[in-house]
């Protein structure tokens, strides 16, 4: 690529971006697809995703390539533009996040499972409550916990079976 390139922006078709990766590649336009791995404590692998949903970067020098071509190709929706300028994504910024997901172009990220502390927000997945969001007051053995339920403006404190919500979880957060 000359000096003139640089990384643009690409809103792909619902989950077609790795088609529409394949397909700007075959074009000869250098793109980029960032995936995150989420992983287990013990090292088990829990899924790789795609980092932003329905979006890929790619690189073009616009006063010398027939970029018009990109918003054809098959699985991209459009070149991301405000107005009449495309969405330039800065290099640098492209270059710390390539650094980061490595030559497979993976992050992985460590999936730590915690505890609930007094005051967690929760989101209760089943039972009864479904639905609902409480606030988490302690453990109640080791099934059940104690929560704050709002309920017409008033508060109940109640129990549930620790399988109604989801385990809470850490992932380090991204930082570029």
């Amino acid at each position: 690529m000359n000096n003139f390139s640089k990384w643009y922006l690409i809103y792909t078709k619902p989950r077609e971006e790795r088609k529409a990766l394949e397909n700007l590649e075959n074009q000869g336009f250098e793109s980029f697809l960032p995936l995150i791995s989420l992983m287990k404590e013990d090292g088990t692998r829990l899924k790789t995703q795609i980092m932003f949903h329905r979006y890929i970067f790619s690189r073009f020098d616009k006063d010398q390539t027939n970029w018009l071509k990109i918003n054809s190709t098959l699985g991209v929706t459009k070149i991301v533009s405000f107005g009449n300028h495309l969405a330039e994504v800065p290099d640098e910024f492209i270059q710390e996040l390539k650094h980061r997901c490595g030559e497979e172009g993976v992050l992985t990220q460590t999936k730590r499972n915690v505890s609930y502390q007094e005051g967690d927000k929760i989101l209760v997945k089943k039972g009864m409550l479904k639905g609902k969001n409480v606030t988490f007051l302690s453990y109640k053995g080791k099934e059940r916990i104690r929560v704050l339920l709002d309920i017409v403006s008033q508060h109940a404190v109640t129990e549930l079976s620790l399988s109604d919500i989801d385990k809470k979880y850490i992932l380090n957060s991204l930082k570029l």
